[in-house]
């Protein structure tokens, strides 16, 4: 049979080919098998309830350690907090580190006084009331910094370089009372080592949860915070320089009650999209949300499904394909 050159197809034909090398390019690509996540046995950890937990290598001999703090189910002890050091084969050992007890609040691990290794924040309840402290890393224990900060629960904690000097600020926000009428968030400045008076931001949010993130990509950190301002409500609020914050005007389609939330470049374009996550009323439930950043004024609602409330959320690839994960 003669062979038909290209030109010879008829046109119907090379209508049907054209349609099908579009659909080839547009059709998704393979899903990649998941990767399992499998539970380990004996991991030397206990349940806590009212907990707040962080990763950080505390003791700098390369793998991740756990700070947890809360209530330890079934021991009938109250308000605890435990160091869990790596072995680096999957099993964790207290520590030994004597810490007061928290509950109902916040940890965060970071080097605030520069000095290499990682030094802890904590905030909640404890036997002598609401408190927020910094614990200074010696490399042999976690002393109290004795820093003079406000005390909260039902709030948390992030350490961030707002002002741009080299080291991190501490921004704490929460309940410091038992009704939450008068909630604070602020930022307390790093002036080499030693804490500034609080800076206020222009909201102030309990039961809450904020993270630091240069959302308008300017060079400085900006703030989200997620959290009961008479109503629930998630402002992004903008670093104008010096600790000035502002509120940007962006609000979100939907907000959450017992909220999380978290920054993370979902679809790689160079900006942070926000990941926010809790009961939301207008869809009677428990969803997370995906927010994409579509420029310094703008974002909307990308992504949502079933969620949690009255946890955390964070990003990570989890399974090495180049692509922001989030749990």
């Amino acid at each position: 049979m003669a062979k038909l050159s290209r030109r010879c197809l008829p046109a119907r034909l090379r209508l049907a080919a054209c349609l099908l090398a579009v659909a080839l390019m547009l059709a998704p690509l393979p899903v990649r098998a998941a990767w399992p996540f499998f539970e380990i046995a004996n991991p030397g950890l206990i349940g806590y309830a009212y907990a707040a937990a962080a990763w950080g290598d505390v003791d700098g001999d390369g793998d991740l350690d756990v700070v947890i703090a809360g209530r330890p189910y079934g021991s009938g002890t109250g308000h605890t907090t435990r160091v869990y050091l790596n072995d680096g084969r999957g099993t964790f050992a207290a520590s030994g580190i004597a810490l007061p007890g928290y509950s109902s609040g916040a940890a965060a691990w970071g080097d605030y006084d520069g000095d290499g290794d990682l030094d802890l924040a904590l905030c909640g309840q404890t036997d002598a009331g609401r408190a927020t402290n910094v614990y200074r890393n010696t490399g042999a224990t976690l002393e109290d910094s004795g820093a003079n900060l406000v005390g909260v629960d039902g709030g948390s904690l992030a350490w961030g370089d707002a002002d741009g000097d080299g080291d991190l600020d501490l921004l704490v926000t929460g309940c410091p009372d038992g009704t939450c009428s008068a909630p604070v968030s602020v930022v307390y400045p790093n002036q080499g080592g030693t804490f500034g008076e609080a800076v206020a931001l222009p909201v102030q949010m309990g039961y809450s949860d904020a993270a630091w993130g240069d959302y308008d990509n300017d060079g400085d950190l900006d703030i989200a915070i997620t959290g009961r301002l008479g109503g629930y409500v998630t402002p992004l609020l903008r670093n104008q320089g010096g600790l000035t914050f502002v509120d940007s005007g962006i609000r979100l389609f939907y907000d959450v009650s017992d909220g999380a939330l978290a920054w993370g470049d979902h679809d790689g374009d160079g900006d942070l999209d926000l990941l926010l996550s809790g009961y939301n009323a207008s869809l009677g439930g428990d969803y997370y949300c995906v927010y994409r950043n579509r420029g310094p004024t703008d974002y909307y609602l990308a992504a949502t499904g079933f969620g949690a409330k009255g946890g955390s959320a964070a990003w990570g690839d989890y399974n090495n394909d180049g692509l922001p994960d989030f749990a």
